[in-house]
């Protein structure tokens, strides 16, 4: 099962108009919100993001400009400093992304899927 907070992202760089983010140069950069910014390797080899951090192969890094908060998100899973609260946070910023550019996002197309 692909992680959700993935999905969100491929989500948001689809709508933003990104086909197939391993054809770029480097990485897929996106400022999400005032606080989340997403850096999206296509890659199948380490890539650096334009601040300098290294970016894992087919992966995404996440930073939070105001408190201690980032993490590299998988299809797999991942690892996020800030536990789940900053987790749920970039998952509910992701989500305002999405509806923002005309979008539904997974996690409500999942959830209505779960209604008897």
């Amino acid at each position: 099962m692909i992680c959700a907070t993935f999905v969100l992202c491929c989500q948001l760089a689809t709508l933003c108009g990104q086909e197939s983010i391993k054809d770029l140069p480097g990485c897929w950069e996106h400022q999400v919100n005032d606080d989340w910014h997403i850096s999206f390797n296509g890659h199948l080899h380490e890539m650096a993001n334009s601040s300098g951090d290294p970016v894992p192969a087919c992966s995404v890094w996440v930073k939070h400009s105001k408190y201690f908060a980032s993490g590299v998100v998988m299809p797999g899973g991942g690892i996020m400093l800030g536990g789940r609260e900053a987790e749920s946070d970039l998952i509910a910023a992701l989500e305002v992304a999405i509806r923002s550019l005309g979008g539904t996002p997974a996690t409500d197309e999942e959830q209505q899927e779960k209604q008897p």
